[in-house]
């Protein structure tokens, strides 16, 4: 009995093994997997972070830093920096002429511009600030919660209680 018992075991221990071999040679063992030799298809919807897409912008805010000089420079800018940031050139030079044409071409402050007149430099105290003109807070609202002054040949608008400048426009 024993010995037919032993018996029975390596054959069916044969048979196990020689159906894997012969599942092996069929490749059932790679159901669900992808051959090798099979890519993907190359969809490049982005490229360097900007859409490749026909009719797309080639330089939007999605694109990283590094292959973007001025998604780099926004990145750099304080947050205060883009409360303007969207202004056309001529709503810029309309700041610029509210503030300087109100007679406070006598109130221009000697301060370097280069240092003072940046987004996100800090006035020093006693530096006349006023509030912008009525005509140009009418005009684009955001002006009217800051206090301008001149430095330079520049129209700053600075916050009042922390005195940092957020927004700058040059002549």
């Amino acid at each position: 009995m024993r010995n037919g018992l032993l018996q029975r075991a390596t054959m069916l221990a044969a048979l196990i093994s020689s159906t894997a071999a012969a599942a092996d040679d069929k490749g059932n063992e790679d159901i669900g997997k992808r051959a090798q030799d099979t890519k993907p298809p190359q969809a490049a919807v982005l490229v360097n972070g900007a859409l490749a897409v026909p009719g797309a912008p080639t330089n939007s805010q999605t694109v990283p830093a590094k292959f973007s000089r001025e998604n780099d420079a926004n990145d750099k800018l304080p947050t205060w920096g883009h409360t303007f940031y969207y202004l056309s050139p001529d709503q810029r030079h309309a700041i610029y002429q509210s503030i300087a044409g109100r007679g406070a071409a006598g109130n221009r402050e000697s301060l370097n511009p280069e240092t003072y007149a940046v987004v996100g430099a800090v006035l020093p105290d006693g530096i006349r600030l006023q509030p912008p003109p009525e005509d140009m807070a009418g005009q684009i609202p955001d002006v009217k919660w800051y206090m301008a002054a001149l430095i330079g040949d520049k129209a700053v608008l600075v916050e009042p209680a922390s005195k940092v400048v957020v927004g700058v426009f040059p002549n």
